[in-house]
């Protein structure tokens, strides 16, 4: 009398079976929709994170472009132009040049007391950056220039 052994079903000793196994894998709505989820989740991140840096890049060109026009405008009206100006005509120029994004108090005017041609003018221009979206650590992001030039007039 000779024994056979029995087989084992090797599906079932390492693992499902193969229709259990096709089964799951043509389930995949719940796998479909948690991918969706990830990947909606970075892209709208990265979206965002893009637009937010480009507001923060466009901000800062302003500030830049206020920062050199509010200089040029003190280096042409120094004591001996025909029309001098103040520190206080200087700050209100570069507001007004700025698209309702800078005050006068964002602007720091440092010259000599007699202004004469020859002498240093700088203007100094402050913003403080507030992000719409909540991306960024800080609540709000410093951007400054300075400029400087000599008076001609």
């Amino acid at each position: 009398m000779t024994h056979t052994r029995r087989q084992e079903n090797p599906s079932r000793l390492f693992g499902p079976r193969p229709e259990g196994l096709r089964r799951l894998l043509r389930n995949d709505r719940g796998a479909t929709l948690v991918e969706f989820a990830v990947s909606s989740l970075l892209f709208m991140t990265i979206a965002l994170g893009t637009i937010e840096f480009s507001r923060m890049i466009m901000h800062y060109n302003v500030v830049s472009n206020a920062a050199r026009e509010g200089v040029r405008y003190a280096s042409v009206r120094g004591g001996n132009s025909g029309h001098p100006a103040t520190a206080t005509d200087i700050q209100n120029f570069v507001a007004g040049r700025s698209s309702g994004l800078l005050t006068a108090g964002n602007v720091t005017v440092t010259w000599p007391v007699d202004t004469l041609v020859g002498s240093p003018v700088q203007v100094q221009v402050t913003y403080g950056f507030a992000p719409i979206v909540g991306l960024l650590p800080s609540a709000s992001i410093s951007l400054s220039s300075t400029t400087q030039m000599i008076i001609v007039k």
